[in-house]
């Protein structure tokens, strides 16, 4: 299930999301997400204009900031790392000069 959002801007063009909803969409989920220190928790819903997820806490929902994950497991196992999820991500290859 895709994550919601909020369009109330978007008929103006502006974008004021923190996080890349369309890439975080086309990744299979549910998500698990790991924390700094080892702790691991299905995610519930994430917020792409303020960063923040809930998480599910033993069955209870908790706040975090993405600023606060190391990486997300999506459905197939497969790990991203958290700050790749954010709107102005440029990965570290396309920041690599190749020079003869």
């Amino acid at each position: 299930m895709p994550y919601p959002r909020n369009d109330c801007w978007a008929f103006l063009g502006v974008t004021m999301d923190k996080l890349n909803m369309a890439h975080i969409n086309s990744l299979p989920q549910p998500f698990i997400v790991r924390f700094c220190g080892g702790d691991e928790w299905p995610v519930h819903d994430i917020d792409v204009e303020t960063g923040l997820l809930r998480i599910d806490v033993c069955g209870k929902l908790q706040v975090k900031h993405i600023g606060e994950a190391t990486f997300f497991r999506d459905m197939d196992g497969v790990e991203h790392d958290a700050e790749s999820f954010y709107s102005d991500y440029v990965p570290n290859t396309a920041l690599c000069v190749n020079e003869v």
